[in-house]
């Protein structure tokens, strides 16, 4: 194009070219040779361009860091009102202050239960704003996947019983399930989507199986709940997406995005069926480490 600044254009193409290398990507056909100016300018250019692109990128970083804080920040400052509100109106309703109409009683239950959704919507922004801090504060460390499984489990057990639900568990068995990942990173994962199949289950169960090979462990969450229209799988998983048949169920619809982006840290994948009705599957991949963890972000 005409546009283009003189030298930039060989530039790219030697900066294409050394990414063909480190992804074994195939070679375009060769372009003509450029005359002596292109080659200075592009000379000039391999000098300055990295230095801007590293300051662009620590522009970037940092205001990936402020928003992550802001919007954890702004979280955490909803929820302590909130929790107020919560714990208030429901002594109202259950007469801990003196007897009270059916009206009024009603009217502090309806109160209680507006605060409760607003409190899962301030939770699911302090989670969103506490993955982004993880992804830049933390290093990868090696964890061990099966003890979280069998932990992060039993911690959903009560909850499950809570709804009259059957919970079936088959943890790998044998030596540790090692992964690279941030502190908690991986407790995270596990314990949102299985989370959201004890929320979205009314009936039936949910069961719970592992299974491992040299390279990947893949964890699948099944359950028996309402499932997610055909239409709408493709965007489960986006921040602030619920599924249409959701509506009177509380939540905000990031957990699972939260989900996605902590597996993408660790070089892992969420997939997902369902069938509407019948219940959802949710299976999590992450890579196996075998060698020690590089200290990058997680």
């Amino acid at each position: 194009r005409d546009d283009v600044p003189p030298g930039l254009e060989a530039w790219l193409a030697k900066l294409l070219a050394r990414l063909r290398v480190q992804h074994e990507m195939p070679e375009a056909a060769p372009a003509p040779a450029s005359s002596s100016r292109a080659d200075a300018d592009s000379a000039a250019l391999d000098a300055h361009v990295p230095d801007e692109i590293e300051a662009l990128l620590a522009q970037v970083q940092l205001a990936y860091e402020q928003q992550s804080r802001l919007i954890r920040g702004i979280g955490h400052d909803f929820k302590s009102p909130l929790a107020s509100i919560l714990r208030s109106s429901e002594a109202l309703a259950t007469g801990e202050f003196g007897e009270m109409t059916a009206d009024q009683a009603e009217t502090c239950r309806l109160i209680a239960e507006s605060a409760r959704h607003l409190m899962a919507i301030a939770q699911a922004l302090y989670s969103v704003g506490d993955a982004g801090e993880d992804a830049t504060r933390f290093g990868h460390t090696v964890v061990d996947v099966r003890e979280v499984l069998a932990r992060t489990v039993d911690a959903h057990r009560s909850a499950v019983a809570a709804k009259g639900l059957q919970l079936t568990a088959s943890v790998c068995s044998g030596g540790p399930l090692p992964v690279c990942a941030a502190q908690g990173t991986v407790e995270r994962i596990i314990g949102n989507v299985l989370h959201n199949a004890v929320k979205f289950t009314f009936e039936g169960g949910i069961s719970v199986t592992c299974t491992a090979d040299d390279a990947f462990i893949d964890i699948a969450i099944e359950d028996t709940g309402i499932g997610i229209p055909a239409d709408e799988l493709g965007s489960i998983g986006a921040e602030f997406v619920r599924g249409s048949n959701s509506d009177d169920i509380s939540g905000s619809g990031v957990g699972l995005a939260v989900v996605r982006h902590l597996l993408e840290r660790v070089g892992g994948s969420l997939a997902a069926t369902s069938e509407l009705g019948r219940g959802s599957r949710f299976t999590i991949r992450m890579p196996l480490a075998h060698d020690a963890c590089e200290d990058e972000p997680a």
